[in-house]
């Protein structure tokens, strides 16, 4: 066994993914908290009887909601994902400091592309989502429709 990491390694263990995690960690946590407090203020207002009844209700409803707002942000990172595939950049491209942006004096403008890029990128994707379609298994098998 190597103590040696390798280059594939290393960048799973990069700030930017620690800090993707921390926020899908802290999620959960802080909206049952939150719901929590909203359904103890709640349980205060409308009297003793209610108060364990709505701090009941506020954690579910925290869970519920930070759960949502879990499969959401995951959603949102898949979708750049793919679209770093299908635009086949291997990272996101590394932003200039402000030092270097002022001492190069260009001003960034977005390229258009050429309508070669456009097909390529529709042709990547198609390739993209074949692959997808293969690796994928039925969900249910139909003895009617095999050949």
């Amino acid at each position: 066994m190597s103590l040696v990491r390798g280059k594939k390694d290393s960048r799973r263990y990069s700030v930017g993914n620690i800090g993707k995690w921390m926020v899908i960690g802290s999620e959960l946590p802080i909206m049952v908290i939150a719901g929590v407090y909203i359904g103890y203020y709640l349980g205060e207002q409308f009297g003793a009887q209610y108060y364990n009844f709505f701090v009941i209700l506020g954690a579910v409803l925290g869970f519920l909601v930070g759960t949502y707002n879990i499969v959401k942000i995951v959603k949102i990172w898949e979708k750049r994902d793919l679209t770093r595939k299908i635009n086949g950049e291997a990272s996101p491209p590394p932003k200039p400091s402000p030092r270097e942006a002022k001492t190069s004096g260009e001003t960034q403008k977005k390229d258009e592309l050429s309508d070669d890029e456009k097909w390529e990128r529709v042709l990547r994707l198609m390739k993209l989502s074949v692959n997808l379609e293969e690796d994928e298994e039925p969900p249910f098998k139909d003895e009617k429709f095999e050949e």
